[in-house]
Parts: structure tokens; C-alpha cells; sequence
């Protein structure tokens, strides 16, 4: 099969509670699609071992689209898939046995032991790499449906948006200066 009739490949990429795994099935019939929980992306694109990259350098990167999916993170800690040891242990928190498991107790620590916004800058800050990453805010991901498939070469569409209401957000002001850049950055770019 050549380049040109091959089907492109999806790696989709988050620190959880971002709408990963709806993107991940949603592109599944699209092409090949990963879900990916790594903190450290590789320079040289590497095909994955589960939800991480592995050693194997992709052969064809040009086929692949990278896609980091993000959110507010006191969303992300809300959800019921980003919290918990199983959890912090697949994405690479340091010492996770030693982070209270109450949400509510550990938001009045107001400090981000997850490490949220260290996992997205491994993702944002330029580093030389031989793939480009989609950029979306999951916030704004419906909004911008069209232009987001449209970046991605394929004729998707996302389920309805549900909100739950029974949802409890514990702000933490540590996140204040991570929540201003995702409040300035476009809500879909490429870097």
C-alpha cells in the first residue's frame, strides 16, 4: 500500500479527564487510533506500547496526527478516569502513593502534585521534533468541530456535548497561572 492510499494514523495524547478516550474510538474509524497518556513525547515520533510511546521510531511519520487534548485542570481532577493511584501511576506522577486521594482535601493543599501543568508543557514547549501536535482545548472543541476534523484530513463528528451536573470543581489558585495560558492560547493550533 503507498503513502497516498494508506490511512493516516491518530495518536491522542492527554493527562486524562480531556475527552481522550471519546476522541480516540470517535478516530478509530478513521484509521489506527491511540490513546496516549506519555509525559514525555518523543523527539523521533515512536509507535506505541500501550498508552505510552514505545522505542519503535514510527517509519512514516507524515502519516501520523499527533493530537494533545487538554482542559482546565481542576475539570480534569474531576473526572472520575484522571483520579486515582491507577491513574497517576500511568501517567508518571512522581510518588503517587504519598498524594491524598480526597479531592476536596487535596484541592486545600493548592499544589498540583499531578503535575498537570508540567504534562502539558512537555507537550507545548518547542522542542525539535519530527512530527507536528494538534493543539485542542477540549472546552472549546465543539465549537470548532469542522476546522478540527478539517486538520486532521477526515469527515468526523463528535457525539453531543454532556455536561454533568453533579460534577464538583475544586478551584485551586495554583492553577491560576496555567488556566491564564490556556486562557490565551487559540483553542485549536499547531505546533
Amino acid at each position: 500500500m503507498n503513502e497516498q492510499t494508506e490511512k493516516p494514523r491518530f495518536y491522542v495524547c492527554s493527562y486524562g479527564g480531556c475527552g481522550s478516550t471519546m476522541l480516540t474510538n470517535i478516530l478509530r474509524a478513521h484509521g489506527p487510533a491511540h490513546h496516549i497518556h506519555d509525559r514525555n513525547p518523543p523527539r523521533e515520533l515512536c509507535l506505541p506500547d500501550g498508552e505510552h510511546f514505545g522505542n519503535t521510531v514510527d517509519p512514516n511519520p507524515d502519516l501520523a496526527r499527533v493530537v494533545f487534548i487538554y482542559s482546565r485542570p481542576e475539570y480534569s481532577q474531576a473526572t472520575s478516569c484522571a483520579w486515582g493511584l491507577v491513574h497517576w501511576r500511568n501517567i508518571g506522577v512522581k510518588h503517587p502513593n504519598t498524594i491524598v486521594q480526597d479531592r476536596k482535601k487535596y484541592a486545600e493543599q493548592n499544589t498540583d502534585r499531578i503535575g498537570l501543568e508540567e504534562f502539558f508543557n512537555n507537550y507545548f514547549e518547542h522542542r525539535t521534533r519530527n512530527y507536528r501536535i494538534i493543539f485542542v482545548n477540549y472546552h472549546e472543541l465543539w465549537r470548532y468541530e469542522m476546522e478540527f476534523f478539517r486538520m486532521l484530513g477526515v469527515r468526523g463528528q463528535l457525539p453531543p456535548l454532556r455536561e454533568n451536573p453533579n460534577r464538583v470543581i475544586h478551584k485551586m489558585s495554583c492553577f491560576d497561572g496555567f488556566n491564564a495560558k490556556i486562557d490565551s492560547l487559540p483553542p485549536l493550533f499547531v505546533k
